[in-house]
């Protein structure tokens, strides 16, 4: 879903890293201490270019949720980017090979609520 609605995603990227950085120390020391850094969260989408909706929600730069979640019996990974926004180039290419097909790269925002940009929750047999 994208800000609430059910979208047709033909194809997507995701990339998420959390800046980790081992701590320096003298000679043959043990590091005390693994630093966290700021996490980020991007990627793309392959969407239905059906309306304007994606393409005014770029140009605006409205911030919007994104919500993936990948089942299989029951197991199920959500992953939720609670604020996104768009991103990238202002022209974005429109491939009309089998459909009118867009390509929107977006970035995920630092949300106070979850401490981050990303939440992943997954549910199984063990949860």
């Amino acid at each position: 879903t994208i800000a609430g609605v059910t979208t047709k995603v033909l194809k997507a990227n995701l990339t998420i890293t959390n800046g980790l950085e081992a701590t320096n120390v003298l000679g043959d020391q043990y590091a005390d201490d693994v630093v966290e850094g700021v996490g980020e969260v991007s990627g793309d989408m392959d969407l239905y270019f059906s309306d304007r909706t994606h393409y005014d929600m770029f140009v605006a730069e409205t911030e919007f949720p994104i919500t993936i979640q990948l089942t299989r019996g029951t197991e199920i990974i959500k992953i939720t980017i609670p604020k996104a926004k768009f991103s990238g180039n202002r022209d974005i290419p429109v491939a009309t090979d089998k459909a009118l097909v867009a390509t929107y790269t977006f970035k995920g925002i630092q949300d106070e609520a979850i401490n981050g940009a990303v939440k992943i929750e997954v549910t199984n047999e063990n949860a």
